[in-house]
């Protein structure tokens, strides 16, 4: 599992340097040459007058949602690892496992966590940002929420340096 955490990361992170390298990009074009005088004068470099634009590609929300996220409450720590379709829940050193599948395309997202017995919970989501998620749901066989409720919990995206 810290292989393809570690391959997740790689690729984060070679998108996010390819990005950089291509809003680097500065474009030079040279002056035109002068006629010639009786003292030459070298050619120099301006910079062209557009100036390249860059817009930042997203991150796609299914690699944003990867990882490890963190919840506390009262008395206990929450883990739920995110990896591939498998959902990791540990708390107090034990864990459970489920299948996730998303749906980026209604808002908020839906996500449903089939249970190893087949118990199917329905929940709602939100990235507040990359390092922040929002997550409601039922109990298993309920219908999924429309709306947030008191019971949201806030999800913290787990870093290295933790």
């Amino acid at each position: 599992m810290k292989d393809r955490r570690r391959l997740n990361i790689t690729m984060v992170f070679a998108i996010l340097f390819l990005f950089l390298i291509a809003c680097s990009v500065v474009f030079i074009e040279p002056t035109p040459t002068p006629v010639p005088t009786s003292t030459p004068i070298p050619p120099t470099l301006t910079p062209s007058p557009i100036p390249p634009t860059c817009t930042p590609t997203p991150i796609p929300l299914d690699i944003l949602l990867m990882g490890e996220w963190e919840f506390e409450d009262a008395s206990d720590q929450y883990i739920f690892a995110f990896n591939d379709g498998i959902l990791t829940i540990s708390v107090d050193g034990e864990s459970i496992e489920a299948r996730y599948t998303v749906d980026f395309s209604q808002e908020p997202y839906h996500m449903d966590w089939i249970s190893e017995d087949g118990e199917v919970t329905l929940i709602i989501f939100e990235f507040v940002d990359e390092d922040t998620l929002h997550m409601f749901g039922s109990n298993p066989g309920e219908q999924r929420p429309t709306a947030y409720g008191e019971d949201t919990i806030i999800l913290k995206r787990v870093t290295e340096s933790e």
